[in-house]
Protein backbone atom coordinates (compact mmCIF):
# COMPACT_ATOMS: atom_id res chain seq x y z
CA UNK A 1 0.00 0.00 0.00
CA UNK A 2 1.13 3.47 -1.09
CA UNK A 3 1.57 5.71 2.18
CA UNK A 4 3.08 8.83 0.40
CA UNK A 5 2.62 10.49 -3.12
CA UNK A 6 4.36 13.69 -4.61
CA UNK A 7 2.83 15.75 -7.63
CA UNK A 8 5.80 17.78 -8.13
CA UNK A 9 5.88 20.49 -5.20
CA UNK A 10 2.87 18.82 -3.70
CA UNK A 11 2.75 15.59 -1.10
CA UNK A 12 -0.45 12.92 -0.56
CA UNK A 13 -0.01 11.61 2.55
CA UNK A 14 -2.55 8.67 3.54
CA UNK A 15 -4.01 8.55 6.68
CA UNK A 16 -6.25 6.55 8.76
CA UNK A 17 -9.62 8.38 9.05
CA UNK A 18 -11.37 11.93 8.38
CA UNK A 19 -10.34 14.16 11.81
CA UNK A 20 -13.22 15.32 13.54
CA UNK A 21 -12.93 18.83 13.47
CA UNK A 22 -12.19 18.46 10.38
CA UNK A 23 -14.93 20.44 8.28
CA UNK A 24 -16.48 19.35 5.07
CA UNK A 25 -15.80 21.73 1.56
CA UNK A 26 -17.88 21.58 -1.53
CA UNK A 27 -15.88 20.44 -4.14
CA UNK A 28 -17.62 19.93 -7.63
CA UNK A 29 -16.21 17.99 -9.91
CA UNK A 30 -12.83 18.82 -9.81
CA UNK A 31 -10.33 19.84 -6.45
CA UNK A 32 -7.55 22.10 -6.94
CA UNK A 33 -5.25 21.60 -4.65
CA UNK A 34 -2.90 23.80 -5.16
CA UNK A 35 -2.61 26.90 -7.70
CA UNK A 36 0.89 28.37 -8.58
CA UNK A 37 1.03 31.70 -7.37
CA UNK A 38 3.64 32.79 -9.89
CA UNK A 39 2.61 30.88 -13.22
CA UNK A 40 -1.22 30.26 -12.60
CA UNK A 41 -0.40 26.45 -13.07
CA UNK A 42 -3.00 23.97 -10.78
CA UNK A 43 -2.50 20.59 -9.00
CA UNK A 44 -6.35 19.51 -10.17
CA UNK A 45 -7.81 16.25 -8.95
CA UNK A 46 -10.67 15.01 -11.69
CA UNK A 47 -12.80 12.25 -10.34
CA UNK A 48 -15.33 10.51 -13.14
CA UNK A 49 -18.53 10.99 -10.53
CA UNK A 50 -18.55 14.16 -8.14
CA UNK A 51 -19.56 10.85 -5.60
CA UNK A 52 -16.07 9.43 -5.90
CA UNK A 53 -14.59 12.31 -3.99
CA UNK A 54 -14.96 14.10 -0.47
CA UNK A 55 -12.81 17.11 0.26
CA UNK A 56 -12.05 18.87 3.82
CA UNK A 57 -10.52 21.26 4.99
CA UNK A 58 -8.42 21.36 8.46
CA UNK A 59 -6.59 24.71 9.45
CA UNK A 60 -4.51 24.99 6.52
CA UNK A 61 -4.24 21.88 4.97
CA UNK A 62 -6.62 19.70 3.03
CA UNK A 63 -8.17 16.23 3.60
CA UNK A 64 -9.49 14.41 0.04
CA UNK A 65 -11.48 11.06 0.74
CA UNK A 66 -11.50 9.34 -2.92
CA UNK A 67 -13.65 6.16 -2.88
CA UNK A 68 -11.79 5.40 -6.31
CA UNK A 69 -8.43 5.51 -7.86
CA UNK A 70 -8.39 9.51 -9.26
CA UNK A 71 -6.09 11.27 -11.61
CA UNK A 72 -4.09 14.60 -10.32
CA UNK A 73 -3.41 16.74 -13.20
CA UNK A 74 -0.70 19.60 -13.91
CA UNK A 75 0.19 21.57 -16.72
CA UNK A 76 3.79 21.04 -16.35
CA UNK A 77 4.38 17.21 -14.41
CA UNK A 78 2.81 13.93 -15.59
CA UNK A 79 -0.67 13.23 -14.88
CA UNK A 80 -0.43 10.77 -12.15
CA UNK A 81 -3.29 8.31 -10.17
CA UNK A 82 -4.08 8.71 -6.62
CA UNK A 83 -5.64 5.60 -5.19
CA UNK A 84 -8.29 5.87 -3.28
CA UNK A 85 -8.09 6.07 0.56
CA UNK A 86 -8.33 9.01 2.59
CA UNK A 87 -5.23 11.75 2.12
CA UNK A 88 -3.70 15.06 3.67
CA UNK A 89 -2.31 17.43 0.90
CA UNK A 90 0.81 19.17 2.19
CA UNK A 91 2.86 21.91 0.55
CA UNK A 92 6.38 21.79 0.57
CA UNK A 93 8.43 24.71 2.54
CA UNK A 94 11.92 25.18 2.47
CA UNK A 95 14.19 27.16 4.96
CA UNK A 96 15.57 30.70 4.54
CA UNK A 97 19.24 30.59 6.28
CA UNK A 98 19.33 34.21 6.06
CA UNK A 99 15.95 35.47 6.94
CA UNK A 100 15.92 32.31 9.46
CA UNK A 101 12.45 31.47 8.41
CA UNK A 102 10.64 28.48 6.57
CA UNK A 103 7.93 29.42 3.69
CA UNK A 104 6.04 27.66 1.30
CA UNK A 105 7.54 27.35 -1.63
CA UNK A 106 6.22 29.63 -4.36
CA UNK A 107 5.51 27.84 -7.70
Amino acid sequence: MINSIRHGDVPFHRIESIPSEAEKIESGMTFTVAFGEATLHHHTLYPTKKEDMEVYKLGNTYIVNLSVDVPLRHQEHKEIVVPAGIWTVGFEEEYDPFMKNIRKVID
